[in-house]
């Protein structure tokens, strides 16, 4: 799996705890070549448990964090990748009418996989070029 996702301008790491949405990005970038989700966690608790060497052996690039989770916050998520110095890009997820700002980034979740996608593509893309 690690050496599949080299391919990959973003290897994602999808937390959430709503399993549909993970589905659902995760098959919305079944068959894409610069995207894929390469980890999923569903809580703060089994999130922290890939930090960092998880992360690192996947190479990891981009994390898509949702805001809320049943054992705490994204933000938390957030403040540990970072410490973990892997250069990693944080988006927060929400789907409030104010958005969080521990992110990089920050998305709105009712934007669905596509707002989801154009934010990767501006994050990530070299000169946002295709």
């Amino acid at each position: 799996m690690a050496e599949e996702s080299k391919k990959h301008i973003g290897r994602i790491f999808h937390v959430d705890d709503n399993k549909l949405i993970l589905e659902d990005v995760a098959e919305n970038l079944a068959d894409d070549d610069i995207y894929k989700v390469v980890l999923t966690a569903r809580s703060v608790r089994e999130a922290l448990s890939y930090i960092p060497a998880r992360l690192k052996e996947l190479d990891v690039n981009f994390a898509l964090l949702d805001g809320e989770l049943p054992d705490g916050s994204g933000a938390e998520v957030a403040e540990a990748i970072r410490k973990s110095e892997l250069g990693i890009i944080v988006a927060s997820l929400s789907g409030k009418l104010r958005l969080p700002t521990w992110g990089d980034i920050n998305i709105d979740k009712t934007d669905g996989p596509e707002g989801y996608l154009t934010a990767l593509d501006e994050t990530l893309r070299p000169n946002n070029q295709s």
